[in-house]
């Protein structure tokens, strides 16, 4: 019988490629040659993709992998820039209910169940676990403010790095996610231990939302800025830059030197692939219309400038249909800047989501993009005009009518090679969309109205005009209501 350890590497290689870390760790320990053998595939495996926290035993693996041998095959780093979802003023209470809430796996099943306390060990008093959150939450301010100092130091020693961008646990669902179990987030890991839940999911429930909010909003912006420039001073050069994880306040006013502007200039000339979640600030958005706001450096006037070398670029907004009407804070003035100031000479991958648009804005926003688009997503679009719908069925009729003419928009001047429309409304109310020739997957028919249509070129029989002329759109009927 062939051991592992006599075969060919490529062959041992080939069949470990697959495998989950642990059953790869199994394996390496079988024999020497087996673990010689597996060494690449291992440490693709591991370092290919890593995601740290801003805390200081986060800092240190990234300083530690960036002077190993290992950091060659690190092609994607992802910074999680928040600690316990941004609060920072909890009590002992409030660390205590974190433990009791937070579910795990239980000894008897592999089922997540919520109501096991996940204790610690018993010598370790609420007392204790308190002074660890105080000083996690200190920790990770400073590390926070030492950040760009930290990523100049080590991103220029990753030479196959190509991605990079901001990462988000998954919040309270977070914790029943086996995706997020898989994902090795590095820095928090003693931290977990200690207080007896995860720091990057805490459980915090909708009225404590409410009652007590984040204190740490902005970082996701603090932190991209600090990427921006710590990429552009290096040197380093990335194809991919990921900011669709954590909102992104794009009114948030930048402060950079004008050698420091004219570094991420060049960067951002150099940029393939762009993917934003656009928020607010309340305070500041208040006055978005005033002169001062609209002369200031922001975020978005910095990305602006990547505008005409991208291939692919994602623009979502933040939270836009979890409030009602009346209660969102409209990023109106923000997309509208955005039509006029986003010009394309290259975008092939056009992805828009929860964003709420004037049809003029939306048409001018696309217009540059569409000799070249051949890739559209748009996904819980809500078009608004100036004129307010009187009646719901004046919302229904209307929004009918001009989301048809944007399909017509489209249709006479781009040719595209794929495009997903789905989940579209007309001052927030939705508008059914009946597809006679293709399914959501784009092959078995639709008989009723749903709230999804699909074209991929490579699963058609028609072109992707004779498709959209046969697009309707029509009162939405719920199939789970028949």
């Amino acid at each position: 019988m062939t051991s592992l350890g006599s075969l060919p590497p490529e062959l041992l290689i080939d069949i470990c490629h697959d495998f989950e870390l642990s059953d790869l760790c199994a394996i390496r320990l079988t024999c020497k040659a087996v673990a010689l053998k597996t060494r690449e595939c291992f440490a693709k495996h591991v370092f290919k993709i890593i995601h740290v926290a801003i805390t200081t035993e986060g800092v240190q693996f990234l300083q530690k992998i960036a002077t190993h041998e290992f950091r060659i095959y690190v092609q994607e780093l992802w910074i999680l820039p928040g600690l316990f979802g941004g609060h920072h003023n909890w009590t002992a209470e409030d660390i205590a209910a974190q433990q009791e809430r937070y579910p795990v796996k239980t000894p008897q099943s592999d089922e997540i169940k919520l109501g096991f306390p996940y204790l610690p060990p018993p010598e370790i008093p609420i007392e204790d676990r308190f002074a660890t959150y105080q000083r996690a939450v200190t920790d990770h301010l400073h590390t926070h403010h030492t950040l760009r100092k930290t990523l100049e130091s080590c991103l220029p020693l990753f030479p196959q790095l190509d991605t990079v961008g901001l990462w988000a646990p998954q919040g309270f669902y977070g914790v029943f996610s086996t995706e997020r179990i898989r994902r090795k987030i590095r820095g928090v890991s003693r931290l977990k231990q200690q207080l007896g839940f995860d720091p990057l999911n805490p459980i915090v429930y909708h009225h404590e939302r409410k009652t007590r909010k984040p204190v740490s909003g902005m970082f996701g912006t603090d932190v991209l800025s600090a990427l921006l420039v710590a990429l552009a001073t290096t040197n380093v050069r990335v194809k991919s830059l990921h900011a669709d994880k954590v909102g992104i306040v794009v009114n948030t006013e930048v402060h950079l030197t004008s050698m420091e502007r004219g570094l991420v200039t060049s960067f951002l000339q150099e940029l393939q692939q762009l993917s934003l979640l656009l928020r607010c600030s309340h305070k500041e958005d208040e006055d978005s219309s005033s002169s001062s706001s609209k002369t200031k450096e922001t975020i978005l006037s910095i990305f602006a400038e990547a505008a005409p070398t991208l291939s692919s670029l994602t623009i979502s907004q933040a939270a836009k249909f979890l409030r009602g009407p009346q209660d969102r804070v409209m990023l109106d003035w923000h997309l509208d800047w955005m039509s006029q100031h986003f010009h394309f000479n290259r975008l092939s991958t056009f992805t828009i989501s929860f964003v709420d648009f004037t049809v003029a804005s939306l048409e001018t926003l696309l217009g540059s993009a569409l000799p070249t688009m051949r890739n559209l997503t748009l996904s819980y679009i809500t078009l608004t005009s100036d004129q307010i719908p009187a009646s719901q069925a004046d919302a229904q009729s209307q929004g009918e009518r001009v989301w048809r003419e944007i399909c017509i928009f489209l249709r006479d001047n781009c040719s595209l090679q794929s495009f997903h429309i789905g989940e579209v409304c007309y001052h927030w109310e939705r508008i059914g969309i009946f597809d006679p020739i293709h399914g959501f997957r784009g092959s078995k028919p639709l008989f009723r109205v749903s709230n999804q249509a699909r074209y991929r070129e490579s699963d058609s029989d028609v072109t992707f005009r004779e498709w959209i002329d046969q697009v309707d759109f029509r009162y939405y009927f719920d199939p789970s209501s028949s």
